[in-house]
């Protein structure tokens, strides 16, 4: 189904929208990807990033990632421990440059380790790897190219801190790398997966998760969640403390999308109403309020929404118009409305543009336009 051009989370279509990329926030380690780097080097509002057209869009702390409309994978930014997969690490790249020859759909990036998945529905890894990061059956030194791991076929990658979760073409769960807080949802706690080891028998449409949080809705458009809690109430289940080694449903609500910010959660029901809770510091649950914490979910005003990208320190939304709002942090113009404000506790609107894609990063965002 397509809304003004742009296609409605949650619709079923062949059609994926294409759009330019914009970049705004703080470009430390290059991750705009137009040719500047620096701290800090500041956009205040959205900037045009070359001519390309992208399919996918993925930020993060040290790496920016896309999927063209060719299908070809884009990586820039800084290569820690090999991160950009270009072969290099400890190295800048400030502009996308093309790894590989394979064609891609999905892409996921956090911290030091990336993955992407091609369109036949292999996955790769690359980047840090000391944890078992990468699924590749090995403790190692990073790799710095992509590498396929084993031959399950895959429709959806989530990248952790110290590891990673994914679906497989049948909507099965899997997750590796190192279990901290129970973020591998396998009823243990810090242990090592070093492959991909499915989690329980239930199927899945939809993943997200911050550094060792980690959310998924079934077929029954059920959320759950499972991990660490923080003290803050990350996991939605009306405890601040605890952390949840199994995948637990939270609310009777039905939801199309969630996402995991570094200390906050938004998640978009089936009737698009949206929903947030966690620490609610500088503003970035959009509850006009920068102190406390939110246990469990809670409603966000009456406006309906598509879709959305928490990331650490400021939240992204795009309205049922495809209109952008932000909230959060500004302190390096993370806003995007022209000017540093300060913190922004309500969800306010970027500009009168149209937007289809958003990634918020580390002091930064992408989006599509």
């Amino acid at each position: 189904m397509i809304n003004n051009g742009f296609l409605l989370v949650g619709a079923s279509s062949a059609y994926t929208p294409t759009g330019s990329l914009f970049s705004w926030g703080n470009n430390n380690y290059g991750v705009f990807g137009d040719g500047n780097s620096g701290y800090p080097v500041t956009e205040i509002s959205p900037k045009l990033i070359g001519t390309k057209k992208w399919k996918q869009i993925a930020a993060s702390t040290y790496a920016s990632m896309g999927i063209d409309e060719n299908d070809d994978l884009y990586t820039w930014g800084y290569s820690s421990a090999g991160v950009l997969g270009n072969g290099t690490q400890s190295t800048f790249q400030t502009t996308p440059v093309k790894i590989t020859s394979l064609k891609w759909k999905e892409i996921s990036v956090k911290y030091e380790s990336a993955y992407a998945i091609t369109l036949d529905g292999d996955l790769y890894a690359w980047g840090a790897n000391d944890l078992a990061q990468l699924g590749d059956g090995t403790y190692n030194s990073p790799v710095l190219n992509p590498q396929k791991i084993g031959s399950l076929k895959w429709s959806k990658i989530q990248a952790l801190q110290y590891g990673a979760m994914g679906l497989s073409e049948n909507g099965e769960l899997y997750t590796w790398g190192y279990n901290y807080y129970g973020s591998l949802g396998n009823d243990n706690l810090n242990e090592y997966h070093e492959i991909p080891t499915k989690i329980g028998t239930k199927t899945w449409k939809s993943i997200s998760a911050n550094y060792h949080t980690c959310f998924a809705i079934d077929t029954n458009d059920d959320l759950y969640s499972w991990g660490y809690n923080a003290g803050i109430g990350l996991l939605g289940n009306a405890n601040a403390y605890g952390s949840v080694a199994v995948p637990t449903k939270i609310t009777t609500l039905k939801w199309s999308m969630v996402s995991a910010g570094g200390n906050h959660i938004g998640a978009i029901t089936t009737s698009g109403d949206l929903y947030t809770w966690g620490m609610a510091s500088v503003g970035v649950l959009g509850n006009n309020t920068s102190s406390g914490d939110v246990y469990v979910p809670t409603k966000i005003g009456s406006k309906k929404w598509l879709t959305l990208s928490f990331g650490f320190g400021h939240s992204l939304a795009i309205d049922d118009k495809n209109e952008l709002y932000a909230c959060g942090a500004d302190n390096y113009g993370q806003q995007g409305n022209g000017s540093i404000t300060g913190n922004v506790l309500v969800f306010t609107k970027i500009g009168s543009e149209k937007w289809n894609k958003i990634s918020a990063g580390m002091q930064y965002s992408l989006a599509l336009q």
